[in-house]
């Protein structure tokens, strides 16, 4: 009976005439005991019957046994036996589990927080033929202590294991009619189980045998009899003097059928002539995986493995081993940089002395955390060359043979690394968790000495005024009567005033910045001078910033946003009020840099102020780390929106997507959300009854996901954007059940910008790569208006006419690389000029249209226009 899950329990129990005789369950017992490590049938039975039931079943059995037959449960996954060793992390199961989704899924939400317990399970191990050695004690080995960061509640075995399962419940298996494993099935697991002595090289066993000239081998047979006689392996312990004396019993008592003979190892004299001679080559080839239990005045068997062929693959698995052994030195020498560079940066950050400031003891130390942060990026490109290469073994990681030796170097290697990652996720924490405390501080004391410097100090002036009577006037304070005569201050507010006030995010609404004057903010940006074109101007690096320059340089090339901030028009627009969280700080530092790039002086600036703004909201972009460029693109987006938003008028009429535009942007609007802003609508079509539901999305960036193919075009991505998915577990308004649907999305109102992401990063298989998917993209003649559509109102239909929706292509953003790592760059089209431009961080060069073509396969964000360029 081929079933599966619920559905399969209703097609069986209504094909049976009359009710169904379940077998008695047991209603003294607990469904699971804190303390069981064992869990019956009837137990695990109640657990499946009960909805709310959190568990994992486990099963080690073969995976085409599995696939034949299992219990009839959608929360199982099959790990074999054959891959499940001692040393081995879970993430090798992971790996082995990414062709199937489902099984992956569930076995990485194995932890406490999601499971109350998993079942282990084989063929037939019950709780009195359960040994150390057992793949499943194996198992729970691994996941009690060879799985870093994941804690359980409870790891139990099934008392029985699948044949018990089959015995008592026929009904709850996938398929009850499968043959019982083999005898010869049985005893190879028996053998597997068997831990062989240490193989000894090539080279080590030639200076074994060289030792031993004077002495030959004799290999004699030995029947049945002469076994018991000689004590050779039933009464001769010392054989087992390399198994576990558990894995010998179980040995002894189910294989001695499949042993008919021994070989002894004699040593005779080296004249005896009916002996059978090796010369050294032969004893090479002949006796390699024995040659290390050859002892002086020992006489001990030599187990014969010739119907266990190994095929081991040395130069592979040394090769392996050797990267292994690599990356786990360049990770501790990472973690150690990554210390040691948090002990500078406590100096640093939370020495609180104002004379300490500006010191040489603190320009020694940025000076010492600068050439460790250059250290650090060193060893990590070394880091990510070593992980490329061994990333080539992982898919045939099971062709390759390891020795026990080996197996366990393997194993002790993987954990250490994993440690080693672990360590420094929680140092780059601590260093976050200090850079905030130092903001917080740093704000302090601006806001202070702010405040001490706008105080009007005056020297205490004696009293020519008698009061009259007996009492003097005390001067330690001015004379209230005088007040009225002094000159008030003329404060000048040339600039917007800015009201200092700490909130509650740590951060202080004053914009510092924007009362520096050019002078200071030329030498804070260090420019490189020299006379360019104006917008031709290249970004510094400060450290794996390239995502922020590569945006930067996209916006700067935005016509209409470029001379926003170049004719000072967002000055009146600007919101320093503490409702706003950034306080006009980030498009002040924004207006500042596309100034300085269009200001035709420089060949390169360094846009420090802007990273230190948008660091102090979003902690990740303060750091020296490689940021994903969208996601920049996403927040700055977001920003400088609140900081340039107004109130706007609403219309007394409006169609229902125009209400839902509304109520979204609060009736407010900036020139960003004029610009970049649109709308999509979203229906939800139930597929039993076909009732829909429709919602509205505003978006500034449009997610395309690739296609799995080599190549395609960025209509196609539209195309697939635009048509309906399925997608399961809906709740269906009408019908009141999860049901299958069909999801789509429509334009509703398209931006004069559009900035479509190709999503590179994806997930395939449970792991996240980068697809190098070959998008062809059109520079100009990007129709976007057949995938617009409407609400029922003329107007809006009148309006969709009006407006121009054939798109060109002005900026993109680039990345070349990896999921690890790599580079952005941008590349832009010059108003002015009407040339396209490589903008690579300091470096800007020109390139033909052919150039900007053949990035098909690294363009990650395309910005297109509807507007005219001649505008600056």
């Amino acid at each position: 009976m081929d079933v599966d899950n619920e559905r399969g329990i209703d097609a069986f129990m209504t094909s049976v005439d009359g009710p169904i005789k379940l077998p008695e369950t047991p209603t003294r017992d607990p469904l699971v005991s804190d303390n069981e490590e064992i869990i019956n049938c009837d137990q695990l039975f109640q657990l499946i019957q009960k909805a709310d039931s959190r568990y994992l079943i486990i099963d080690i059995r073969p995976k085409l046994k599995y696939e034949a037959s299992r219990i009839l449960s959608d929360k199982s996954v099959n790990i074999p036996n054959t891959i499940i060793k001692p040393g081995k992390l879970t993430t090798y199961f992971e790996e082995y589990l990414r062709k199937d989704k489902k099984s992956l899924d569930l076995f990485k939400h194995r932890a406490a927080q999601y499971v109350d317990v998993i079942i282990l399970t084989d063929w037939d191990t019950s709780s009195k033929t359960l040994t150390p050695e057992n793949h499943l004690n194996i198992l729970r080995k691994i996941l009690e202590d060879w799985d870093p960061g994941i804690k359980y509640k409870r790891i139990t075995i099934l008392d029985g294991g699948y044949a018990e399962w089959l015995t008592r419940y026929p009904a709850f298996t996938t398929n009850p009619n499968i043959v019982e494993p083999s005898l010869h099935d049985i005893a190879d697991e028996i053998l597997d189980n068997i831990e062989y002595p240490e193989l000894i090289h090539l080279d080590e066993e030639e200076n074994i045998i060289k030792s031993r000239e004077n002495k030959l081998i004799k290999l004699k047979p030995v029947n049945k009899n002469e076994i018991a006689s000689k004590g050779s392996i039933t009464n001769d312990k010392m054989w087992y003097k390399h198994m576990d004396p558990e894995i010998s019993n179980n040995i002894t008592m189910r294989s001695k059928n499949f042993m008919n003979s021994s070989i002894e190892v004699d040593k005779v004299p080296k004249s005896n002539t009916s002996s059978r001679h090796y010369d050294n080559n032969s004893l090479n080839l002949q006796h390699k995986r024995t040659s290390n239990i050859i002892r002086k005045n020992d006489t001990k068997p030599i187990v014969d493995r010739s119907s266990k062929p190994v095929s081991l693959d040395t130069s592979e698995s040394k090769i392996v081993l050797k990267l292994m052994k690599q990356l786990n030195e360049l990770a501790k020498n990472k973690q150690d940089l990554d210390q040691e560079i948090l002990e500078q940066e406590r100096t640093l950050y939370m020495q609180h002395d104002i004379k300490y400031k500006g010191s040489n003891e603190e320009e020694y130390i940025h000076s010492n955390v600068k050439a460790l942060h250059s250290k650090l990026e060193d060893k990590q490109k070394e880091y990510k060359k070593i992980e490329d290469e061994l990333t080539k073994y992982y898919g045939k990681m099971e062709s390759i043979k390891f020795n026990p030796t080996e197996e366990n170097e393997k194993g002790n290697l993987e954990f250490t690394l994993a440690l080693l990652k672990r360590r420094m996720k929680d140092t780059s924490a601590e260093r976050k968790k200090l850079r905030e405390i130092s903001m917080k501080n740093n704000y302090k004391e601006l806001s202070i000495k702010e405040n001490e410097n706008n105080i009007h100090k005056e020297p205490l002036k004696m009293d020519s005024t008698s009061m009259g009577g007996n009492l003097e006037r005390s001067y330690s304070s001015p004379n209230l009567l005088q007040l009225t005569d002094r000159k008030a201050p003329q404060v000048d507010r040339s600039s917007k005033p800015q009201v200092s006030s700490y909130n509650h995010n740590g951060t202080y609404g004053d914009n510092k910045m924007s009362h520096l004057s050019w002078a200071n903010r030329e030498e804070r940006m260090t420019p490189v001078h020299g006379s360019v074109y104006p917008g031709i101007t290249g970004l510094k690096n400060l450290g794996n910033s390239c995502y922020m320059n590569s945006i930067i340089q996209c916006l700067s090339n935005t016509t209409h946003l470029a001379k926003y901030f170049m004719d000072n028009l967002y000055a009146d627009d600007l919101n320093t009020n503490n409702d706003n969280n950034t306080q006009g700080q980030v498009v002040e530092e924004v207006a500042q840099v596309i100034k300085a790039l269009w200001r035709g002086q420089y060949k390169s600036i360094s846009p420090h102020d802007l990273k230190i703004a948008v660091g102090q909201y979003k902690l990740q972009f303060e750091s020296y780390e490689q940021q994903d460029s969208h996601e920049f693109l996403t927040f700055l987006l977001d920003w400088m929106h609140n900081d340039l938003k107004k109130n706007c008028k609403v219309p007394l009429e409006m169609t229902v997507a125009e209400k839902a535009w509304d109520k979204a942007m609060d009736s407010q609007k900036s020139i960003i959300s004029d610009l970049f802003f649109g709308q999509l609508r979203s229906t939800i079509t139930c597929s039993f009854c076909k009732q829909s539901s429709t919602t509205y999305e505003m978006f500034n960036s449009l997610t395309m996901s690739l296609p799995h193919a080599n190549r395609c075009t960025l209509n196609d991505c539209i195309l697939k954007f635009v048509s309906g998915q399925k997608v399961v577990g809906w709740k269906c308004p009408k019908c009141q059940t999860p049901r299958e649907a069909t999801k789509k999305f429509d334009f509703v109102k398209l931006a004069p910008i559009i900035v479509i992401h190709l999503n590179r990063f994806a997930e395939s298989g449970g792991w996240l790569e980068k697809r190098n998917t070959a998008v062809d993209f059109p520079l100009t003649d990007f129709n976007l208006k057949p995938y617009l559509v409407a609400d029922s109102n003329s107007a809006a239909i009148s309006n969709i006419r009006s407006y121009n929706y054939n798109y060109s292509l002005y900026a993109m953003s680039n990345h070349y690389g990896t999921m690890e790592g790599g580079h952005y760059t941008a590349f832009c089209k010059n108003a002015t000029q009407n040339k396209w431009y490589k903008y690579d961080d300091q470096t800007v060069t020109e390139v033909t249209v052919n150039q900007v073509r053949s990035q098909n396969t690294n363009a990650y964000l395309l910005f297109y226009t509807s507007f005219s360029s001649n505008i600056m």
